[in-house]
Order: C-alpha cells, then sequence, then structure tokens
C-alpha cells in the first residue's frame, strides 16, 4: 500500500523511473512482471494520465528497438482508451504532441479506430472538435469497442469481466464483429448467445429448433450456427430467413418508416449466405418475406427466434406467429427496440403484448434489443 501511496503522489517521476527500468532490459520481460504493471496502470489511470501519456508515448517513439512490443501492449490495453478520455473529458486537445499523434497513425494503421481518432485529433477545426465533444457529452460516453455505454449506466462497467475474453463466446464474436459483413457488436451478441446457452440447457431432451428472420449477409446466422455446432444433441434445426432484395415495398405502405425504405439492405445474396452456413448441415436457407416463408418450414415447435427486420409489418406478424409455436421457456429477441431509426419495431412489440398480454416475459434491454420469454 505505501507503494502504491507514493506512486499516487509522485506520478511524474514514477514514470521517469519506469522508463530507467524500461531502457535496461527488454520489454517483453519489463512488461511481464507485475509489479510494472501495476505501476503504469496506476499511472494511465490517475488524474495526470493525459501528461503521462504524452511523455511516454514520445519516448515510445524514439525507443525504436522496442516498438514493435509497446505497440503491441498498448493496442491491446490503454491507447483507444486514452484518446477517447480525451475527447470525453473535454481536455486540451493538443495535449497529445504531434509526435504521439504520429505515433499513433503510423504503428495502429489509419483503419483503426486509434489511428482514424489520432488523424482526427491532428486535423480536426476548433469548431469541428467542440461540436463532437458536445456530442458525446449529451448523448453517451464512446467505448473501445462496445456500441456505447450510456451515462445513467455509470462510469465502472470497466470494472465488470470483459466478455471479449469469454468463451466459447470470444472467437465466434469476434470474427462476426470484425468482419465487414457483420452488423452486430460485442453487446448483442452476448445476449444471443446467452439466450441460446439458456434454451438449449433448458430443452436438453428435445430437437433444438432456431430462426434468424432477417439475416443480411449471414454473419449472426454464422455465429449461432458455431454456437449450435457445439450442442451434442442428435438433431437440431437452424433456418436463415430473409427477402435477399432488401426491404419489401408491401411492408412499407408509407413508402419509409424511420430510416428504412424500399430495398434497402439489398447488397447480399442468396447464394452468399448459402456458402455461408454450406459447412452447418442443420442449417437452411430460406429467400422471402417471413410473411410468405414461415409456413413452409418444416417444424411445428421453435426454441429460439431472433427478429431483425427492422421493420412494424413483418415483426408483428412474425411475433403472432412464432409465439404460438413456442414451449414455455423458448425465447424471441427482437433487434433495433426503441431505436430511432426503427419506430416499428417498439410500435409492434407494444402492439403484441398489449394484445396478448401473458405470453411473454419480457425484458427492454439497453443494447438496442428486446427479450421475450415464453409463459
Amino acid at each position: 500500500m505505501k507503494l502504491l501511496r507514493w506512486i499516487i503522489q509522485n506520478r511524474v517521476l514514477a514514470l521517469k523511473i519506469l522508463r530507467l527500468f524500461a531502457e535496461n532490459e527488454s520489454l517483453t520481460l519489463f512488461f511481464a512482471k507485475s509489479e510494472n504493471r501495476k505501476i503504469l496502470k496506476h499511472l494511465w489511470k490517475s488524474p495526470v494520465r493525459f501528461q503521462a501519456a504524452e511523455s511516454f508515448l514520445t519516448w515510445l517513439w524514439r525507443t525504436k528497438a522496442n516498438r514493435v512490443e509497446l505497440v503491441h501492449f498498448l493496442k491491446k490495453t490503454y491507447a483507444e482508451e486514452l484518446l477517447i478520455a480525451l475527447l470525453a473529458k473535454r481536455m486540451n486537445w493538443m495535449l497529445l504532441s504531434q509526435l504521439a499523434l504520429n505515433f499513433l497513425r503510423k504503428d495502429f494503421g489509419v483503419n483503426t479506430k486509434s489511428g482514424r481518432l489520432a488523424y482526427f485529433l491532428g486535423t480536426a477545426q476548433p469548431k469541428d472538435l467542440e461540436s463532437f465533444v458536445s456530442y458525446i457529452q449529451s448523448n453517451q460516453n464512446l467505448t473501445s469497442e462496445f456500441h456505447s455505454v450510456p451515462r445513467h449506466v455509470g462510469a465502472s462497467w470497466h470494472h465488470l469481466t470483459d466478455i471479449r475474453n469469454k468463451e466459447p463466446f470470444a472467437t465466434k464474436a469476434k470474427a462476426v464483429v470484425e468482419s465487414p459483413d457483420g452488423l452486430l457488436n460485442y453487446d448483442r451478441l452476448y445476449h444471443l448467445y446467452q439466450a441460446l446457452q439458456t434454451v438449449s440447457a433448458r430443452f436438453q431432451s428435445e430437437s433444438l429448433v432456431c430462426v434468424e428472420a432477417g439475416v443480411f449477409r449471414g454473419k449472426t446466422s454464422e455465429f449461432l450456427c458455431h454456437l449450435l455446432a457445439q450442442d451434442t444433441r442428435s438433431r437440431t434445426l437452424f433456418f436463415a430467413i430473409d427477402t435477399f432484395e432488401g426491404h419489401s415495398n408491401l411492408d412499407l405502405p408509407n413508402e419509409t418508416e424511420g430510416a428504412n425504405r424500399s430495398g434497402l439492405f439489398a447488397d447480399t445474396s442468396e447464394a452468399a449466405v448459402h456458402k455461408l452456413l454450406d459447412s452447418f448441415s442443420f442449417a437452411t436457407v430460406r429467400k422471402g418475406r417471413i410473411q410468405d416463408v414461415a409456413a413452409t418450414l418444416p417444424a411445428e415447435t421453435f426454441h429460439f427466434v431472433h427478429l431483425d427486420m427492422d421493420l412494424y409489418a413483418p415483426t408483428l406478424w412474425a411475433m403472432a406467429y412464432f409465439a404460438d409455436k413456442m414451449p414455455v421457456g423458448a425465447i424471441l429477441i427482437v433487434d433495433d427496440y426503441d431505436k430511432k431509426t426503427c419506430p416499428g419495431i417498439k410500435q409492434a412489440i407494444d402492439e403484441f403484448d398489449s394484445s396478448n398480454p401473458g405470453t411473454f416475459l419480457r425484458w427492454d434491454l439497453q443494447s438496442a434489443q428486446c427479450l421475450l420469454i415464453r409463459l
């Protein structure tokens, strides 16, 4: 405790000492020592971490022999947190020297979040920065890879165990998040993962039947199929349903609904999704509106249903159709719940809930999802 108190009280001096130690040994060995990591962690999270970071990053730039190891360490740990915190806390945006910005741009890459933020910090006009900072402060705290952390949730979310380290979820979710074809992030994928784990455990003695309606390019379907493939039961069925032509004008009587319009999400193909899911013998791809396809599915019971169709009409229809075919304990998750861009989703769920009380136990999640458990 005495050491930690000294570090907190003498942060700048502690940083200099750290640098001296690091210059005399391999950084791999340096960061392998838990006491060194603790000191650096306290420095980074201290009130003067921005000054410390500038000095540290400048030194890293000049320590060319160790740069690769340090880039790897910072990329995994603190670089994005530093840049985002710099914006979110309205600190002087020139606090990071041009040298440090160049370091982040060059060694992290212009297409990474760190690289893009570094470029923005180094090139933005003051009025642009002010507008961006105002947006952050009035709406949300930005994080490295999750969608958002609303302010009313609190600032201590980082104390939770990082779901990106939980297997078998983590590896499969990362493939979706990092794919240009994946639209969901870790938060929503984790809810799907938990729901699938729950129904799998509850219905162990039955053949598991799952549906995703609104698959676009199939990355979430692939994620779900990877999880289902680990199930040891003898029979599992998964149905991936999409128009593969974007939103149908039959579901848009007013031509638009929120940010949705006819033909949106047409940049996909049935063949591409077939190829993506081809290795899963239990997966079937069906083309068409859910209203036209559902009755042709070779199943009478459904244990897990994921609706990601963005629109009021197909969502309300699908909820009514599958509700009657879901046993007690089955789970239905509706994506894009309570989003300004998809107002029809909340309308559909509210209407169904009101007209069919006692059908589902309902959770309105902060991840823009609504989770419903069949009663």
